[in-house]
Order: C-alpha cells, then structure tokens, then sequence
C-alpha cells in the first residue's frame, strides 16, 4: 500500500512541472504580444551565434505562466516596452496567469567537439514577473 501511495504522490508531484500542450498554446500567444514589439528582430538566425545580437528563448513553463529570456535587450526603453506588452498581453490573453522576463547581458556558450556545447555564467540585467491582478 505504501508504494502505490508513493508512486501517486511522485506521479502528482510530476505533473506540476511537466509543461502542457495549454502551456505551448499559451506562451506562443504571449510571445506574438512581444514580438509586436519589434525590440527583437524576426530573423534572428545571425543571433543564434554567441554574442552577435538580441534574440529571446521562450519557455512554456507550467499553468500557463511562460517565461521569456533576452538576451543583449539592454536599454532601459525596450525592456519597459516588453513589461508593457507583457502587461497588454494578460489583459488580452485571459488563459495566461503569470509571466516571467528574464534581461541577460549576453549569451556565454562554449562548444564543445562532439558539437554540442554549455553555457557559461551569464549576468542577468533585470527579472520582472507581470502576473494577473
């Protein structure tokens, strides 16, 4: 009996961490708010490349509260224009509970040989949380 109760509590644990398909949905959605923006470029396939321009990775996270990370979006103008988009897209998003904008300086990634690679310590600029009054 004690391991069935184990085996629920991990399983129940689990799914408050594992992002859903809501969760995607929902951080696609927001990210089309910030993108309107323009503070990052559309094409960003030069930026993909360490230290060469601003680009932003989005995570769906878990209960519809995404998270975005910036890099090299470092003027005090652009990054309350995304809180600001941020703060729109709550109001016009009703399913979005919670968003999370992290402002890194740059990216640090080191490549490895077998063509992977690490990050490297990285200086966070700023962190704003807009979540649903």
């Amino acid at each position: 009996m004690r391991i069935v109760i184990s085996i629920l509590l991990i399983i129940t644990f689990l799914s408050g961490c594992i992002s859903s398909y809501e969760d995607s949905e929902t951080a696609k959605k927001v990210g089309q708010c910030l993108n309107e923006t323009g503070v990052v470029p559309k094409d960003t396939r030069e930026a993909d490349r360490t230290h060469f321009g601003k680009i932003v990775y989005v995570g769906p996270g878990v209960n519809n509260s995404p998270h975005f990370t910036f890099y090299e979006v470092t003027s005090p103008e652009d990054i309350q224009k995304l809180k600001h988009a941020a703060e729109e897209a709550l109001l016009s998003i009703p399913e979005a509970n919670k968003i999370t904008l992290h402002f890194m300086e740059k990216q640090v990634f080191h490549e490895t040989g077998n063509g992977g690679g690490f990050r490297g310590k990285e200086k966070e600029i700023e962190k704003i949380v807009v979540k649903r009054k």
